[in-house]
């Protein structure tokens, strides 16, 4: 995702209604960063969850957010 696509995420597609994120890890290597972790929380639709994530960053020359990739761990089969 790229910054436009970011905050339009944010503000109309995201399917959590409100929750914590539990960091467990983060990597830096120059400007790219992984995060691994646990959240807990409640989605649009009433569900509570409890969702182990990944999320991979790359940051621009001032620092801010170029891009973001996440993986949820969920049953996929």
């Amino acid at each position: 995702m790229t910054g436009d696509e970011i905050r339009r995420f944010y503000r109309s597609q995201r399917i959590i209604e409100s929750g914590r994120h539990e960091i467990h890890t983060v990597l830096v290597n120059g400007k790219t960063s992984a995060v691994q972790g646990l959240f807990t929380g409640r989605l649009r639709d009433g569900r509570d969850v409890q969702i182990e994530f990944a999320d991979f960053f790359e940051f621009d020359a001032e620092g801010l957010i170029k891009m973001r990739t996440s993986y949820f761990f969920v049953a996929g089969v």
